[in-house]
């Protein structure tokens, strides 16, 4: 039966949602995804904008959660777990860093010229074979394989 006061509508619903918690947050994550599903550009956008707004507050966070002892204990456990990968990009690193070799100032897949280029490695045991990406290729690249390999598509791992 709908109300015909949009007051009593909204009473009525606080009053369910207080009294059916567990139902109330299943519905509304329910309802998120549906309508994420059926908007994925918009979300896109509206996350890309909160992003771009918040973006330092979000780099202090991440800077105090790796400062953190939760933070630096994960980040060890994660180094140890991907050996070949924290070798690789240190190797890499290291090369950049003395001089040995030089990035280049464009994207090899969409010629984007930034500073910010990301070292890919396709295959970690041979570390000096990379291709340098801006972070949007790289993320597709990476993207791209996990789902070639039916892994799920997590964090900013590599």
């Amino acid at each position: 039966m709908p109300f015909k006061d949009p007051e009593k509508q909204k009473a009525s619903h606080a009053k369910w949602q207080k009294n059916n918690p567990e139902k109330a947050k299943a519905t509304s994550r329910a309802a998120c995804r549906k309508w994420r599903a059926k908007n994925v550009e918009r979300e896109r956008e509206r996350m890309r904008r909160y992003h771009l707004e918040h973006r330092e507050a979000e780099a202090q966070k991440r800077r105090a959660w790796r400062t953190s002892p939760e933070g630096k204990a994960w980040m060890k456990k994660y180094r140890l777990e991907h050996l070949s990968e924290t070798k690789a990009r240190r190797f890499m690193g290291h090369k950049v860093e003395s001089g040995q070799v030089v990035k280049p100032a464009r994207c090899s897949r969409c010629g984007l010229d930034t500073p910010r280029l990301q070292a890919h490695h396709e295959n970690y045991r041979r570390p000096e074979e990379v291709e340098w990406l801006c972070a949007a290729c790289h993320g597709l690249t990476r993207r791209a394989a996990r789902r070639s390999a039916n892994q799920p598509v997590v964090g900013q791992g590599d």
